[in-house]
């Protein structure tokens, strides 16, 4: 047997053990596996800042950027505007509900929840857990992308108070793009 062919079946024995793993079953479909769930998140702040960032319409409405934004009545009526860039904006009323270990907005058509975020003391003091589970008409891949993408920026936005961004950034020198 060649290199090539012990390298091959290796291979092959490796992605058929990876296929009986609970984990890769739920991303590729197969199995009978349960839902992808929430996502969790550690960010370097206390409890109380996590939770008042998550109730600060504004905020949220920068941590989504040009995918929606967020306004609320001035009491527990918020109301999430998604707009596909093409003039055409679908708003979904929500009521936000917040304890200490988080805040929820629940849509008032009644079909659910549109996010539940619940807070953690993060292990060894290295700040809060935070949790977000997002209530969308999509897969469970695209929903925990969806869920880690809002995270990861919140994130930054807390400990930095800049949002990533690939946009480029104007400079003082000449350039041809």
């Amino acid at each position: 047997m060649s290199i090539v062919e012990t390298a091959r079946n290796a291979v092959k024995a490796a992605a058929e053990t990876a296929l009986q793993n609970p984990a890769v079953q739920k991303v590729t479909g197969r199995g009978e596996a349960e839902s992808a769930g929430p996502v969790t998140l550690t960010i370097a702040v206390d409890v109380p800042t996590a939770r008042a960032f998550w109730t600060d319409t504004p905020q949220l409405s920068r941590v989504l950027g040009d995918i929606a934004s967020v306004s609320d009545d001035g009491g527990d009526v918020v109301t999430w505007t998604v707009s596909d860039g093409n003039d055409v904006a679908v708003a979904v009323e929500t009521t936000r509900s917040a304890d200490d270990h988080g805040v929820r907005f629940t849509r008032r058509d009644d079909s659910g929840d549109l996010a539940v975020v619940r807070f953690a003391e993060a292990p060894l003091d290295l700040g809060t857990e935070v949790t977000l589970e997002l209530g969308l008409p999509l897969p469970d891949v695209a929903a925990r992308i969806a869920a880690y993408k809002i995270l990861y920026r919140a994130r930054a936005l807390q400990q930095t108070g800049e949002i990533p961004t690939l946009v480029p950034t104007p400079s003082a020198r000449p350039s041809e793009k």
